[in-house]
Formats: C-alpha cells, structure tokens, sequence
C-alpha cells in the first residue's frame, strides 16, 4: 500500500482554510488504497479564534497526525516574525526528515498557503529521495506588482488585508481578463468574416 506525508500549516483541532484539502485527503486517500499520515504545527502557532475543541468529527480519526512545537517563540516576536510558515520551517524540516527516515513514504503532499513550507519539498528531495507535490491555495494577484518597491503598501498594510479581500480582488481581476480576451476574440472573429 503506497503511502503519502501530508504536510499543511495547521491541522486539527483548528478550522481554518488552510487545512481542508489536508482533512479532505486524510479522509478520502485511505479509500484508493493510501496510508496517509498528516505533519503539521501545532496550536501555538495558531490565534486562540483559531481552535475548535468541537470539530473532532471533521478529521479522519485513523489517520496519524503529528504536531510540531514553536521554535523560539519569543525570538520570533522580537523580531517581528509573524509568518507560520517561517516560524514553522526548521521544526517542520527537522521532524519532516524524522518522519522520512524512519518510516517508507512514497509521496510527500504539501498543501498550503503559506509559501516558506513549500521548501521543505526539495529538501527533503534531496535528503531523502521520497518525491513531493506541491499544492498552492489561492494564488494572490497584486496589481501594484511591477512598481517600485518605495511605492508599494508596507508589509504591515499588506498583513492587514484580510485573506477574503485578496481574494475577491483576484478573481475580479480573472474575470476582466477573460472578458477582455473574450471580446478581442469576437473583434477578430468579426473582422475576419467576409
């Protein structure tokens, strides 16, 4: 039976969207004949808003899920380190490796939003040889992208927008780039008839 790490900035007992394509596989690969274990960072990364105590019904009760520690916690503050995925990174890397070397994975899924975890894959490429897939959620469009950066929001700014926004933001921008693809597209087409 194959087997598949799944790696995810938060897991049980939160209810954030980060981790629903993780609980979704925990679920569903068991059923096509994969042994699924989930590698995650525990609560003390999250916001207290964060934890649902009663959400134990939503996660797949089989499935192995092992929680990573905040490293350095205090030294992250001071320096203004917010991110998960940067305050997860060497906990997750060092107990990823624990994982991949004692146990055989065939795969390993990182699924997320928060980009640092993403190098964890070609690490453990390397370290390990096992093969990853790398799932990005909600790609973000930035319209201000190719300005200068002293004209850009401070990252404070940025960190404020809530996740919701951005997204609402990028799926306005798909929908006027598709619709102007699709009337250049008519204008040809117009153009070309006889």
């Amino acid at each position: 039976m194959p087997r598949v790490l799944i790696v995810t900035s938060t897991y049980a007992p939160a209810m954030i969207a980060d981790m629903h394509r993780a609980r979704h596989l925990a679920w569903e690969l068991p059923k096509l004949g994969w042994q699924a274990e989930i590698l995650a960072p525990d609560m003390s990364y999250q916001p207290i808003s964060c934890r649902d105590d009663d959400s134990g019904a939503f996660f797949a009760p089989d499935i192995p899920a092992h929680h990573v520690a905040e490293f350095l916690p205090r030294l992250c503050q001071r320096i203004g380190l917010g991110n998960i995925g940067w305050r997860a990174l060497l906990p997750m890397a060092r107990r990823g490796w624990q994982l991949l070397a004692s146990k055989r994975f065939d795969l390993v899924y990182i699924s997320t939003a928060q980009l640092p975890l993403f190098l964890l894959g070609p690490l453990w490429r390397r370290l390990t040889g096992v093969p990853y897939v790398l799932d990005l959620h909600d790609p973000g469009y930035r319209d201000d992208a190719e300005k200068p950066l002293d004209h850009r929001p401070s990252s404070g700014m940025r960190n404020r927008r809530r996740a919701s926004e951005s997204s609402v933001s990028t799926k306005m921008v798909i929908k006027k780039r598709a619709s102007e693809t699709a009337a250049a597209a008519c204008r040809s087409s117009l153009s070309m008839s006889p």
